[in-house]
């Protein structure tokens, strides 16, 4: 019988079976890395077509779901490498949080890993048996992934981001289509410019709007509605895929050799053109994000408490001298 202890975030967690080694390769072993990149080749294929607005849909949702299995496999990595099966199907987002506070140090992290925790470290114990004639575009390399991880960090950990994507994976909760921002001068005070006269300064034909509710009061029942609109620049969606899903594949080859894997079956990818790193991100939206609410106050709201609810929903019994 074997066990296999570890920490999922901040939770405590063991599993017992009689072949974790086994069935931790087997998971490995089987992991399609190129998913993700597929994902992204076939639906960017559509951008041109009348299923346009489809496909910038799954580009997103395909987005979120290679952010989400990057930094699940990060923190398997990181806390549970003996055991990737039982990280994985326990993990909830609430972890993948504390993995990336852990990994930026601002929260403490029990890990496997030796070391200083970072993005940079990480990368360096990734890419070990990343070996190239070149030391100095091995060490680019190893730094561009980093720097790329951490980029990635920051956008998961934007509530609007994050808001937007539960949306679109849950019930497809939101109205799609972009926002443009135009200006133009007004004739007389509160009587807005006519359209010829407006001018675009920037947006797109892509993009969602989604519905954010946000407490009133902490811990109350109460919650004012946010709307919150994203604007997509695809060509930046698809490059952020298809390295992310290089990322995927070479934390995945990390596993398999810390496992016992031969490296030198193993492969390890990054883009052809290093200065790729940077332009995925550079080709985003200049006009990213807007929101816009009612300003509702603790002031202007009489707390709701959990009898009103109760007392609403009261159903009356029927009247015995009916039955």
């Amino acid at each position: 019988m074997e066990r296999s202890l570890f920490y999922i975030g901040e939770r405590p967690c063991a599993v017992w079976d009689l072949e974790i080694r086994k069935k931790n390769l087997q998971l490995l072993r089987s992991f399609d890395t190129h998913y993700f990149e597929y994902l992204a080749n076939t639906h960017s294929a559509e951008l041109d077509s009348e299923h346009a607005h489809q496909a910038a849909m799954a580009l997103r949702t395909s987005y979120g779901l290679a952010l989400e299995t990057f930094f699940s496999l990060l923190g398997a990595t990181i806390q549970a490498p003996d055991c990737v099966f039982g990280w994985l199907f326990r993990y909830q987002q609430e972890d993948l949080r504390v993995i990336i506070q852990g990994i930026k140090g601002t929260k403490k992290l029990c890990t496997r890993f030796r070391g200083q925790l970072t993005w940079d470290s990480l990368s360096r114990v990734i890419h070990r048996n990343l070996v190239l004639p070149d030391k100095a575009k091995e060490a680019e390399i190893r730094a561009s992934f980093a720097k790329f991880w951490e980029y990635l960090a920051s956008d998961y950990s934007d509530p609007g981001s994050r808001s937007e994507f539960n949306s679109i994976k849950h019930s497809l909760r939101i109205q799609p289509g972009g926002f443009r921002v135009a200006i133009g001068l007004q004739e007389k005070p509160d009587v807005p410019a006519p359209p010829e006269r407006m001018q675009r300064i920037a947006g797109s034909k892509f993009g969602a709007t989604t519905l954010i509710l946000e407490p009133i009061i902490k811990k109350g029942l109460d919650y004012r509605v946010r709307e919150y609109s994203q604007n997509w620049n695809l060509t930046s969606l698809v490059s952020l895929i298809r390295i992310i899903s290089m990322s995927i594949n070479n934390v995945i080859s990390s596993l398999l050799i810390l496992n016992g894997q031969d490296p030198e079956k193993l492969q390890f990818f990054w883009p052809e053109d290093l200065a790729d790193f940077d332009r995925a991100w550079e080709n985003e939206c200049v006009l990213r994000a807007c929101s816009r609410n009612a300003n509702i106050g603790e002031a202007d709201i009489r707390p709701t408490k959990a009898e009103d609810v109760e007392k609403f929903f009261t159903v009356k019994e029927e009247n015995p001298a009916k039955k």
